[in-house]
């Protein structure tokens, strides 16, 4: 018995990636709910799902392709998190950064040093306290991650024009 699984359509309550994730958790509980019967064929679901494995590989593929993984999602929570607090008008303060990333601080220091680095991210000293830093996306920064989100939306729906 092999279940036909449509993806949904990106609505203007959530981006393509976040309306993915939300459909693919609601399958996940409707195919849990489905009953025991399921889990005696895990083959069969698994490869029911086989279309959702390799976008998910797709997607990875993508992150590696236009981002600076460095081998680490660590790099892709920093710069997501930056462009999100910077796309709502927010100033993103380093503090923030380590309290809000479920990373070691070790870790986002050492990743942050190479975004730096690299001219993905820049610190601005605040003026009021100098000793407050904020973190914002340079061009070259923001411009790769709306090459990468393009490049998701066309992954997650294949049928959406560009």
């Amino acid at each position: 018995m092999s279940r036909q699984l449509q993806l949904p359509v990106a609505n203007t309550n959530h981006d393509a990636l976040s309306t993915y994730l939300l459909w693919l958790i609601g399958f996940k509980t409707a195919t849990l709910s489905h009953g025991l019967s399921m889990l005696s064929s895990s083959a069969a679901l698994l490869s029911d799902c086989s279309h959702v494995f390799a976008r998910l590989q797709a997607l990875r593929l993508i992150a590696r392709e236009t981002l600076p993984m460095h081998q680490s999602l660590l790099v892709y929570d920093l710069l997501i998190f930056v462009a999100h607090e910077q796309s709502l008008g927010r100033k993103t303060m380093m503090k923030n950064v380590f309290m809000s990333l479920p990373h070691s601080a070790s870790g986002i220091r050492r990743h942050l040093r190479k975004l730096l680095g690299a001219r993905w991210l820049l610190i601005h000293v605040d003026p009021q306290d100098r000793r407050i830093r904020h973190l914002t996306l340079t061009e070259k920064g923001i411009r790769s991650l709306l090459n990468y989100a393009e490049h998701c939306t066309l992954v997650l729906d294949p049928h959406r024009s560009t």
